[in-house]
């Protein structure tokens, strides 16, 4: 199971509750996958909750903003930066039950 959030202070609220229930239900949690909106640095509060968060997953991962993917109906037509090609290689590991070297 991977559960997935924006870096704002609300989705990091939801994360929390999320990882939580999931926890409580006995849910293995393989990863967080926090995905950047691109409206700037991550919020201080949303870094701190999802710092709580690392603890009680396998792996945390970031996507970065990719603001083409938002310009398309076919995302396979965007050439993907680095940073975003690396997180998705690292979310793919998570979700097999490891994490990719960093």
């Amino acid at each position: 199971m991977l559960v997935v959030a924006r870096n704002t202070v609300a989705a990091a609220r939801h994360a929390t509750d999320a990882v939580t229930a999931l926890h409580h239900a006995g849910v293995p949690i393989a990863g967080l996958v926090i995905v950047a909106d691109g409206a700037g640095p991550e919020p201080r509060d949303a870094t701190a909750r999802f710092c709580l968060l690392e603890g009680r997953v396998r792996g945390v991962v970031r996507m970065p903003f990719v603001p083409g993917l938002r310009l398309v109906d076919d995302v396979t037509q965007i050439p993907l930066p680095e940073r975003a090609r690396d997180a998705l290689a690292s979310i793919r590991h998570l979700a097999h039950g490891r994490l990719a070297d960093r």
